[in-house]
């Protein structure tokens, strides 16, 4: 039987990978994680800061008896099934934000790589 308080923890410890999703065996998850927390490495934290609030508000926000009836009976109450499409909603958002701003921070870098380029040949 899963653990509302052990998923709590886990999410406070090594959230940033998804291990709170491991324990709840929902793999799918853990890509996500990962990749935000690789491209959080050159983003500053944000994309990954807002999943993780976001993830956190949803267990926070999640009752008892709902999450027993998610994770550990394998029914689900209507509100949450209303709950849970809003939150993957949320994690597929987020996944892009972070995808766009690491493209920025790419093709920043690519300026800035060209103009120092551009920069010594013509100092030579």
């Amino acid at each position: 039987m899963k653990s509302k308080k052990t998923t709590a923890v886990l999410f406070a410890a090594f959230g940033f990978v998804g291990a709170h999703r491991a324990y709840l065996r929902q793999y799918w998850a853990i890509p996500i994680y990962v990749l935000l927390s690789v491209l959080s490495l050159a983003v500053v934290n944000f994309p990954l800061l807002i999943a993780l609030v976001l993830d956190g508000a949803y267990f926070i926000a999640m009752s008892d008896e709902d999450f027993n009836a998610k994770y550990n009976s394998g029914q689900k109450s209507k509100m949450l099934e209303k709950f849970e499409k809003l939150h993957i909603v949320w994690q597929i958002l987020i996944v892009i934000l972070a995808l766009q701003v690491a493209l920025i921070f790419l093709a920043l870098f690519a300026f800035l790589l060209e103009g120092l380029l551009t920069a010594r040949s013509f100092g030579r």
